[in-house]
């Protein structure tokens, strides 16, 4: 659901955000999140300038904080919104209702939910096109979802994680993704080898190029320290 502008600031501790040239978006653990368009005082006309040293400054004669409402109010994740990222008037939100939500910034509505992760969202990243979103979970899981195909159908799995599944990065031409959690070591993936999944126990498509053990004292005693990606 998605509120017009208005007196909807946070409740709640904010607990993820992203931004670009123009706008703000945030999310929280009052499972909202909220687009802000960002202020430029310079340009703006609002607040105190050189012209007024009188007016809105505190006693040094700085100027005072501009206080700012959100211009955009989405609802619909049951639980805190832990982590999300917005490409143009595309946005993809995960929380802790284990959902990964993609919406229109430019109208509000929300067009997906992505539903195959049995526990919460811990981190996502979207492509620079906003076709496609991979989403990492507590249940260990990472997921490689393509928003150009209706439902919540996903390309591919990983599951090589024995835990929580914390962070990931992806290369921009989508080639090989990072991954890091709860683990003691720090995971790459090959992503050209997709073959998308053939039912829930099954290992990852994916390839596996390699680990890296910031410990050396947790590695294998086979790890090579100067272990690099191949290219």
């Amino acid at each position: 659901v998605g509120l017009p502008p208005g007196n909807f600031s946070p409740s709640g501790s904010v607990v993820c955000l992203d931004f670009s040239q123009t706008h703000i978006l945030s999310g929280s653990n009052d499972t909202s999140v909220r687009l802000w368009k960002r202020f430029d005082r310079a340009t703006s006309g609002y607040g105190w300038t050189e012209d007024e040293p009188s007016g809105g400054g505190d006693q040094m004669g700085a100027p005072s904080p501009t206080v700012i409402q959100p211009t955009l109010t989405l609802l619909g994740h049951g639980q805190t919104v832990r982590c999300l990222e917005f490409r143009r008037n595309i946005a993809c939100t995960g929380g802790s209702d284990r959902l990964v939500r993609v919406w229109d910034l430019n109208t509000g509505q929300e067009t997906h939910q992505l539903r195959k992760h049995v526990h919460r969202i811990s981190c996502l990243q979207m492509t620079e096109d906003a076709c496609m979103v991979i989403s990492g979970s507590n249940d260990r899981t990472v997921r490689l979802w393509d928003l150009r195909v209706g439902g919540d159908s996903h390309v591919d799995v990983l599951k090589a994680h024995l835990k929580a599944v914390r962070r990931l990065q992806f290369d921009p031409d989508l080639r090989k993704i990072i991954t890091g959690g709860d683990e003691p070591c720090i995971q790459a993936f090959d992503l050209r080898k997709m073959g998308g999944e053939t039912g829930e126990g099954s290992a990852s498509s994916s390839s596996l190029l390699c680990k890296f053990y910031p410990n050396n004292a947790n590695a294998p005693k086979d790890y090579d320290r100067h272990h690099r990606l191949p290219q």
